[in-house]
């Protein structure tokens, strides 16, 4: 190859990798498109107002007598305390956008559609979300999009019937006090980091290694401080431990690093919250978590009505979709290889899969039952459904082709 013809092809490098990444620009303005009238709404009445005047006070305090002071002060963050990592981005973006609702509102936006691009690159099979790759023919790759567009319409266009007010599921599009979408960006980038620190079997600890177990951690902490009941989600990851560590994989190594850095962290986040709770200058009649009830009753009543939800919106694809993963994972118990086999190559469908039902399960000590708590249910039952949808349709494919 001449050195022109190599100059060329270095220079256009960049470009070929970027053409991959078209079908996610168009998915993110789309979705941006459909809800653009919200950025020309003013604040809410429900939550906005009461927030704009405790970040005000919350600021003049902070001026006056200094940080420690102002936190000590909040009543907000008194009764939220759990949740100081969602107060202190609504304190500091009001401050710093001069509580202008269209920037707010094209915040929340671009949040929303960062989620929205990200469902679909990982439908497709664009980012890297699989610890066991195959290569990807022309013909699945096509697919994989056609599925993968599918399933990011479900998840912008979704709704429980009759629900129309502010608690409704696409409420989250138009509210800016909901804590789900950004603790949902977070826990997306924790899901593409997880999958790259796994995905080389044969790496020892790297600083590549330890630098994606960093920031697998650090998102996963982002979202505990959004949603501190979001620490299920490291059930999965707990789980995948086990596996691995039963299996004699190497990457178990990787996942221990990920685990004590996390519990690092954790442990600092929880010492946060000690010396915030011993220097309120008052105590609350109640903080927001101390409404959660363990009892069975409102395990049954809730039970009940997210049912109703889902049966009301979804109808019987939930069943389907778990159903056919099910099917699939018996079938590979053939033997332990297969079986091990299909859990690196459905790595994906096995957290998503569960990851969807621990999204729900955390609302049901939670007394308040309403649609727009199923976010991060229906974020991840998406993804699930993207991959088992692309699995049964490569397999009518293959079988035809037989």
């Amino acid at each position: 190859m001449s050195f022109r013809n190599s100059l060329i092809s270095a220079l256009m490098s960049p470009f070929r990798k970027a053409r991959h990444l078209v079908p996610v620009v168009l998915i993110i303005s789309w979705s941006i498109m459909l809800r653009c009238e919200a950025i020309f709404l003013p604040h809410s009445l429900v939550d906005d107002i009461p927030i704009i005047k405790e970040t005000i006070l919350f600021f003049k305090v902070k001026e006056q007598e200094g940080l420690v002071s102002a936190i000590q002060k909040s009543k907000w963050l008194t009764k939220h305390y759990g949740n100081i990592g969602f107060f202190f981005f609504r304190f500091y973006s009001y401050k710093l956008t001069n509580f202008n609702p269209q920037v707010q509102h094209s915040i929340r936006l671009i949040t929303l559609a960062a989620i929205t691009g990200f469902i679909f690159a990982i439908g497709s099979g664009r980012l890297r979300c699989r610890i066991y790759d195959t290569p990807v023919q022309h013909g699945e790759r096509i697919i994989r999009g056609a599925v993968a567009l599918v399933a990011t319409a479900i998840f912008v266009l979704a709704d429980i019937p009759q629900w129309i007010n502010l608690h409704a599921l696409q409420a989250h599009w138009l509210r800016l006090h909901t804590t789900d979408p950004p603790a949902g960006l977070a826990l997306l980038l924790h899901l593409l980091f997880l999958t790259l620190l796994c995905h080389n079997s044969s790496a020892p600890l790297t600083l590549r290694t330890v630098a994606h177990a960093l920031l697998c951690s650090v998102f996963f902490i982002i979202t505990i401080t959004m949603r501190p009941t979001t620490l299920a989600f490291a059930f999965p990851i707990v789980l995948l431990a086990l596996f691995f560590s039963m299996t004699r994989d190497r990457r178990f190594i990787s996942l221990v690093a990920t685990i004590v850095i996390f519990l690092t962290l954790f442990l600092l986040f929880l010492l946060i919250l000690k010396w915030m709770r011993g220097t309120f200058t008052f105590t609350p009649p109640h903080t927001y978590g101390s409404e959660f009830s363990f009892s069975l009753s409102t395990f049954r009543t809730n039970w009940e009505k997210y049912k109703s939800f889902l049966s009301s919106g979804f109808g019987p694809l939930i069943l389907l979709t778990y159903a056919a993963f099910l099917l699939r994972a018996i079938d590979s118990f053939r033997s332990p290889f297969s079986f091990q086999r299909f859990v690196l190559s459905n790595f994906l469908s096995f957290y998503t899969g569960l990851s969807a039902l621990i999204g729900l399960l955390i609302f049901f000590p939670w007394p308040h039952t309403l649609p727009r708590y199923l976010f991060l249910f229906l974020m991840y039952f998406v993804l699930l459904f993207s991959d088992e949808c692309t699995s049964i349709v490569l397999g009518l494919r293959n079988n035809i082709r037989n």
